[in-house]
């Protein structure tokens, strides 16, 4: 049974209230920040009995979202809720509890995640790969995959992954990209083929925005344009938000200088992107807004 919560509610409840200590603390907390996301619509004290029952019978799955957004005057805080949250993992059993956040070294530089490895291990990788490539695979029932077929493109995903050009790649993150687009072929071959092409971080993101292209054509939001004239407007968006900003009403003319593409087809390349929300609109006048952090430094510029 799921129960979203966003981190800097609950951690604003928990570490910063100073709610009740322990196990309690956080349960109560939990329930708080669960009660906010629903908008009020039910109270805590209603809320709390259904977590506290849930997770007695070991059917909860907690997502905690978005730890970057927590940013406490005091860095020492972050530590703090990790390290509180760690000394609570054994009273959750089987409950599943998943931190989402963005690339928190891309985010701050200074902080880094102690309590869990920015690397992983390879008996780690084979685990991981084994069971999300297994899931994703066996997600995909028009492929009608043998147990022997499944066995061996899993195999493939682990030989590639585990290569030393990957290294680089080795964080939760970054691994679960490389098993999403390796579990996305038609085949463990062209799987294999499309990883061996990956030799940076930007080549994963790059992968990843063909797809959000592929992906928003298929739902009907087609730019009409070559794919190339969509990747390029994006990257211009970028210099011109991190490296030259530049305001908004002069952003289409700038790009129309710089990359030879028509002033009108490059607000229309724009609103794409918008409309795929990879970019927001900024009120003040200014440049469109990055909504993904990864894609500001990383994924375009």
């Amino acid at each position: 049974i799921p129960f979203y919560v966003p981190v800097r509610k609950l951690a604003s409840a928990w570490t910063e209230d100073r709610v009740a200590e322990g196990y309690e603390g956080f349960m109560s907390a939990l329930a708080t920040a669960i009660t906010y996301t629903l908008g009020g619509i039910i109270s805590t004290a209603e809320v709390l009995p259904v977590i506290i029952q849930t997770v007695n019978q070991n059917k909860g799955l907690l997502l905690l979202d978005a730890f970057d957004e927590y940013r406490p005057a005091e860095e020492e805080k972050r530590n703090e809720f990790i390290e509180k949250l760690h000394a609570l993992s054994d009273r959750f059993q089987k409950n599943l509890i998943l931190l989402t956040s963005r690339p928190y070294r891309f985010l701050n530089p200074q902080f880094s995640m102690f309590t869990f490895q920015n690397t992983l291990y390879d008996d780690y990788i084979s685990m991981f790969v084994n069971r999300l490539g297994r899931a994703l695979l066996r997600a995909r029932r028009e492929l009608s995959l043998s147990e022997n077929d499944l066995y061996q493109w899993l195999q493939t995903l682990e030989e590639s992954i585990n290569l030393p050009q990957f290294r680089e790649f080795r964080s939760p993150f970054y691994l679960t990209l490389m098993i999403l687009l390796g579990a996305s072929r038609e085949s463990a071959a062209e799987a294999k083929n499309l990883l061996m092409d990956l030799h940076r971080l930007g080549d994963l993101y790059a992968c990843f925005l063909k797809e959000t292209l592929r992906w928003e054509k298929n739902k009907g939001n087609d730019p009409q344009a070559d794919d190339q004239d969509c990747f390029t407007v994006l990257g211009f968006v970028a210099y011109y938000t991190y490296v030259e900003p530049q305001p908004r009403f002069v952003l289409a003319d700038k790009i129309e200088e710089d990359s030879r593409i028509e002033r009108k087809q490059v607000q229309e390349l724009i609103r794409f992107w918008v409309n795929a929300g990879l970019l927001k609109e900024d009120s003040s006048g200014g440049p469109p807004i990055f909504q993904h952090s990864g894609f500001q430094k990383y994924g375009v510029a």
